[in-house]
């Protein structure tokens, strides 16, 4: 099949999945999800549940997980303009340094007519929606005005309705824009379009500087980032079920979703038959998920996204690698930062175990794609992905182009769930 067949080409990598197949909501529990076992050295797919994935572990393999937390990058805006009408939505994507309490970011924004300069009302969602549904806003300038309360006194949306429509018809005076003060919270905040970097890539600043956005700013106005095809928001349960079990560190801005189905007793049995489990950090951002817009593959370019590897993980791995012990991946973003760091910081290619050591922190945007020589993994854990995504084209790399395409059809033929809450697979790499 790939003889003829020219990888480099974008247009190769496509299939089409049914829209019921695209999973808009977890499967409860966790490892009740569907599991495929695709190996190029059988003949034939296993069907599977994720909860006996210890039927394909071995004692003494080594698992790497990825132990980024998700944060509340959803954000939800009015464009602070003569009618304030537009709605926007906001996916934070990475912020660029850590001074005045996280105040720049990139972000990904989707709005009509956006210009620099811009200032953009961020609400909570329900917020936003009452905005949306019960006030007339059309022809009032002053609805920023004195907007100050403390939200303890909001007990429920009546109230916040109340409050809108007092602040909207309020007397005409001079829009201010009220800084934080640690003792407060407020109904909004105002985001800044500093610059625009890529079709709907900007670089945003938020006016405000006694507040940190981690801490405080994204609990409290933001939801989880849901991809658009799920065409839903954030609700209450994603909060869980878009995080995994093990996740510590925060900083990701859309789901380790190979993760997801993992449960704290699955990992407690695959502890006791003597598989170890490590982890490293890759914070998920803009690198993972935009789409791959060049067709000829080789023409992408990756955004960099930040990861560490610690001195465990590592002495893991040249343990493994001196023992011949299998190291599976547990998603891409895992796969992706040891890779990286296998071939740009510890040379591996050279088979000199000695140069690895451990990576305090550092960017990647490593785009793997088939013709790769994969230098640490053995076996991928991950998720069905979109086509034409450097995802998809990553696990053709890893299992083989020709049985990865015959393996997603095999899924879709089989009512497998795909995408971010769908099911999963396990590949062994194509020796």
């Amino acid at each position: 099949m790939t003889d003829t067949i020219n990888l480099s080409k974008l247009e190769n990598f496509k299939f089409d999945i049914p829209k019921e197949l695209i999973a808009s909501s977890p499967i409860l529990p966790r490892d009740a999800s569907r599991l495929l076992v695709i190996d190029d050295n059988a003949d034939h797919y296993q069907d599977s549940k994720f909860k006996d994935i210890t039927k394909f572990l071995y004692p003494g393999d080594i698992m790497i997980f990825n132990d980024t937390k998700v944060i509340p990058a959803a954000l939800f805006g009015i464009k602070v303009s003569k009618h304030f009408k537009k709605n926007v939505d906001i996916n934070i994507i990475e912020y660029l340094n850590s001074e005045n309490n996280f105040s720049y970011w990139k972000c990904l924004i989707k709005g009509k007519k956006l210009i620099p300069g811009d200032k953009i009302l961020i609400l909570k969602k329900i917020h936003r929606d009452k905005i949306n549904k019960e006030c007339n806003i059309s022809n009032k300038n002053n609805f920023l005005s004195n907007l100050k309360y403390n939200i303890e006194d909001i007990k429920n949306i009546e109230d916040i309705e109340d409050i809108l429509h007092k602040k909207i018809n309020s007397t005409n005076e001079k829009v201010e824009y009220i800084e934080f003060q640690p003792d407060y919270k407020f109904i909004y905040t105002i985001l800044r379009l500093v610059n625009k970097e890529d079709d709907f890539i900007w670089i945003v600043k938020f006016e405000h500087s006694k507040i940190n956005m981690l801490n405080k700013i994204l609990p409290f106005f933001g939801e989880m980032p849901l991809p658009p095809y799920m065409r839903r928001s954030g609700e209450y349960n994603d909060k869980f079920s878009y995080q995994t079990v093990y996740a510590e560190k925060e900083g990701s801005v859309a789901g380790h979703t190979a993760g997801l189905h993992f449960t704290n007793e699955l990992l407690d049995d695959i502890k006791r038959m003597g598989v170890e489990i490590h982890k490293i950090t890759l914070h998920i951002g803009a690198g993972t998920f935009l789409p791959i817009k060049t067709d000829n593959i080789s023409d992408h370019k990756m955004h960099e996204e930040v990861y560490s590897i610690d001195q465990e993980t590592v002495n893991a791995i040249k343990k493994a690698k001196k023992n011949k012990q299998r190291i599976i991946a547990v998603g891409t973003t895992s796969m992706r930062a040891l890779e990286s760091a296998a071939t740009n910081h510890w040379k591996l290619e050279q088979l000199n175990l000695s140069n690895m050591f451990p990576i305090n922190t550092s960017k990647t945007s490593i785009f793997i794609r088939p013709g790769y020589k994969f230098l640490i993994c053995d076996v991928l854990v991950t998720n069905f992905h979109m086509p034409c995504s450097s995802l998809f084209i990553l696990v053709c790399a890893f299992g083989g182009y020709k049985k990865m395409m015959e393996a997603y059809q095999f899924a879709i033929k089989n009512k497998y769930r795909f995408f971010s809450y769908g099911d999963a697979s396990i590949i062994f790499k194509k020796i």
